[in-house]
């Protein structure tokens, strides 16, 4: 997804490096007599007082042994997972406290919070990359990519052709299984669906006219089978036991008709009503130059400069370049959209910087960095908290994840909120209200800039 991690691991690298200073300091090691004074750092030359350089960090003693690279990549791992451990139960349920403490310095025991955001960010786009990989919907306009539609067809091309000789090879040797016909049945529906959007892609789409002769044909079916129907009925309560086996076949066979009816009727109406809808529209844009046009005569009767106003939004230079560089790649844009969703997720943090900074003007002991570390953990927690959501989304546990949504950031801001700035409850409650408004306003602006940037020409 074009999602670039490369500053993640910079800056999860330079904590590593940060603890095994702070074990070092708080380990009140003596140096050993490898480490004497007149011997100097091999990365910035200072002269060492004991196992790591007080300059830059660096270990004195160097090895140069694949067994030690296996050993450094190992505690680097490890600890990052120690302070990972601690940093996240924290972010969950006590993010206050956690902010507070990495505010007034308590730093070695958290993770960043800069390093914490770049890692869930990271974490987050790669489940989306999961998750809806298997949909792969076209988001600009709802539909599926032609290629994906091809394949689908073809799929289940060979799945109905496979379904009709084992339905044909059953009812020869007298078996009449509803299962296969209920699974033929969806299938058949399926693919006459997705046979609708390749038209749609094509440039012909289904017409009301195309929707009434096929629900006329079904219709003359509908018929044909009640007909059947009745008659299977007299013999089979005869007692003959194909003729019961027949009819509930044929009543079954009622059922997938009078579905497809209901099906292709409720498709017809909804293109009436957007037909309906585009015709009001027309005519609404008709009137509009006309009372424009008289406004423009009257001003050429004063003297005053002729011609019609036009206010088509498509007269916009930079606009109607941007819906046609859209109109015709629209793939393309879909894919940068993905990548600069995640590349540019870091705008988030000053886009909120100088909201927060309003609603704390007037406390004297606040400043830019405390909204910093606040923000950055509060967006950490929402990449968390977004990316549980679609999991349980996922694995069909959405009343779950629509309490979570709901009730899980406006609680999780509260919480963090009032400890991180030792706050009151009313002053905690009326900034959570506006902090939501912010987040939901810094959120815009982020997915317009996303657009724009995807969107844009070269």
């Amino acid at each position: 997804m074009g999602i670039e991690i490369s500053g993640a691991g910079e800056t999860l690298a330079a904590i590593v490096v940060s603890d095994e200073l702070g074990n070092a300091n708080n380990g009140n090691e003596k140096p050993s007599d490898d480490s004497a004074s007149d011997r100097n750092c091999a990365n910035c030359g200072t002269a060492l007082t004991g196992k790591y350089c007080h300059n830059c960090g660096q270990i004195g003693h160097l090895h140069r042994s694949l067994w030690h690279m296996v050993e450094e990549t190992l505690h680097g791992i490890f600890h990052f997972d120690t302070k990972a451990w601690r940093t996240i139960p924290a972010l969950i349920f006590t993010p206050g406290k956690l902010t507070r403490e990495y505010i007034d310095g308590k730093r070695a025991s958290y993770v960043s919070p800069l390093a914490l955001f770049l890692f869930l960010n990271f974490f987050m786009f790669f489940v989306f990359a999961r998750v809806f990989s298997d949909a792969n919907t076209n988001f600009i306009d709802g539909t599926l990519p032609r290629e994906t539609l091809v394949k689908k067809i073809s799929a289940l091309t060979t799945e109905i052709d496979k379904q009709l000789k084992e339905q044909a090879e059953n009812e020869k040797d007298g078996k009449f299984d509803l299962d296969t016909m209920i699974e033929n049945h969806r299938s058949l529906r399926e693919l006459r669906d997705f046979q609708e959007q390749i038209d749609s892609l094509d440039g012909h789409p289904p017409t009301i006219e195309k929707y009434n002769n096929e629900i006329k044909m079904l219709e003359a079916e509908q018929a044909k089978l009640k007909a059947a129907n009745l008659e299977l009925r007299e013999i089979a309560n005869k007692g003959d036991e194909v003729a019961q086996q027949k009819l509930s076949v044929s009543r079954q066979k009622l059922k997938f008709v009078e579905s497809d009816i209901t099906h292709l009727s409720k498709k017809r109406d909804a293109l009436m009503k957007k037909e309906t809808d585009a015709n009001a529209s027309d005519k609404r844009s008709e009137q509009k130059p006309a009372i424009e046009g008289s406004f423009s005569t009257r001003d050429a009767d004063t003297g005053k400069v002729d011609g019609k106003i036009d206010t088509k939004f498509n007269d916009i230079p930079w606009l109607d370049q941007l819906t046609k560089h859209i109109e015709g790649h629209r793939e393309l844009v879909e894919y940068k959209m993905k990548k600069n969703a995640a590349s540019f997720a870091f705008l988030l943090m000053p886009l909120t910087l100088p909201f927060l900074w309003l609603l704390f003007i007037f406390k004297r002991n606040v400043v830019m960095f405390d909204h910093a570390v606040f923000s950055l953990y509060s967006l950490s927690f929402m990449c968390l908290l977004t990316t549980s959501v679609v999991l349980l989304g996922h694995f069909n546990w959405q009343a779950t994840a629509g309490f979570l949504f709901i009730f899980g950031t406006p609680i999780h801001m509260y919480k963090q909120l009032r400890y991180t700035y030792q706050l009151g409850v009313l002053g905690t409650l009326w900034r959570t209200i506006a902090l939501l408004f912010i987040s939901l306003m810094s959120l815009s602006i982020y997915g317009l800039i996303v657009i724009f940037l995807s969107a844009a020409p070269k």
